[in-house]
């Protein structure tokens, strides 16, 4: 992505969230875009946000879990894993990203390639 590009996606962003604060889907948009750009307090901030403002959501939790996992922070992983599975008791994603991190896996896998495309399968279930 073109760094003008970026910049504007930024600007829309924002725009979207000033307009409604609630708007789940775009504090977590925001921050995968961050997350692409390698800015990582940046994205937890915005999903800090999506949490305050939109409320429980999965795919915050879902994501904030898989920051703490690359932390090598597996206790509050798994607690975010928990609350991912309380919002949504049926979501395979949950339930199976948990056990793969929780068990150590991550070691095994490429992170970036796991993460961003279940941030990009997250965020396309968001534009349904």
């Amino acid at each position: 992505m073109q760094m003008g590009n970026i910049r504007r996606a930024r600007e829309l962003f924002d725009a979207a969230t000033v307009a409604d604060k609630k708007h789940v889907a775009a504090w977590h948009g925001w921050a995968v875009l961050e997350l692409k750009q390698g800015n990582i307090k940046k994205a937890r901030s915005l999903l800090g946000k999506g949490l305050q403002y939109g409320g429980q959501n999965e795919y915050i939790y879902q994501t904030l879990a898989l920051l703490e996992a690359r932390a090598k922070r597996y206790q509050q992983a798994r607690y975010l894993f928990n609350q991912a599975i309380k919002c949504n008791p049926n979501s395979c994603a949950s339930w199976l990203v948990s056990h793969a991190y929780l068990r150590d896996i991550v070691s095994q896998v490429n992170f970036y390639v796991l993460l961003v495309s279940y941030l990009i399968k997250s965020y396309l279930f968001f534009l349904k």
